[in-house]
């Protein structure tokens, strides 16, 4: 059977544990939250490092493709990298893909589902792939990067691709050097509403 371990800077609330069978392989899946401790996160990876046979990440991404850029985050890279033995992978290429397939599919779905409609992507750098296969269904969009992330209520919100890769080109070379908490919150366990994201939403 194959092993399969996510390890996640979430809450450790949503742990779980299942058995499935893919294409005729019994697949064990088991997550583990860390609740935002990047100590334990990169410890938790050292012990399953060659023990399972793929570690996934829960909650942060190592390099943020936006556009034709890449920004590689300090401190993610840093805890992927402490398996040297097991693959670790963060699911961005099947995410930006099934993403995709899903707007279109909606869109088929429903003629007319996006067009003229208010979207908001909580995260644009995150979810990119999401956001391109938006744009092509003339939606109004609204990316929530500047609150929901670092927390800065004055800076207006990127409303297209061209100022979300802006606001990317801007931000991230400066905050890849910060702890990821501040990239996503909801990562280091912290889900409460924030007050700055209600007149967003």
């Amino acid at each position: 059977m194959k092993r399969i371990v996510s390890v996640s800077l979430g809450s450790s609330q949503r742990d779980y544990r299942f058995t499935t069978t893919i294409l005729g392989q019994h697949i064990e899946v088991q997550r583990v939250g860390t609740n935002g401790d990047v100590n334990h996160a990169s410890e938790l990876i050292r012990s399953f490092d060659g023990q399972v046979d793929a570690i996934a990440l829960g909650g942060l991404t190592p390099v943020f493709r936006i556009g034709k850029a890449r920004y590689p985050h300090r401190q993610a890279l840093r805890i992927a990298n402490q398996a040297r033995r097991t693959p670790v992978v963060d699911g961005g290429v099947l995410k930006g893909t099934l993403e995709r397939w899903a707007i279109k599919r909606a869109a088929d779905t429903i003629p007319g589902l996006f067009r003229y409609r208010r979207v908001l992507v909580t995260s644009g750098i995150e979810r990119y792939q999401l956001a391109q296969a938006l744009t092509q269904y003339e939606c109004d969009l609204r990316f929530g990067d500047p609150l929901l992330q670092l927390r800065l209520a004055r800076l207006p919100v990127p409303q297209n691709l061209d100022q979300l890769e802006l606001y990317a080109a801007t931000v991230l070379p400066f905050a890849a050097l910060l702890p990821y908490k501040f990239l996503h919150p909801v990562a280091y366990g912290s889900e409460e509403p924030h007050p700055t994201a209600e007149a967003l939403f």
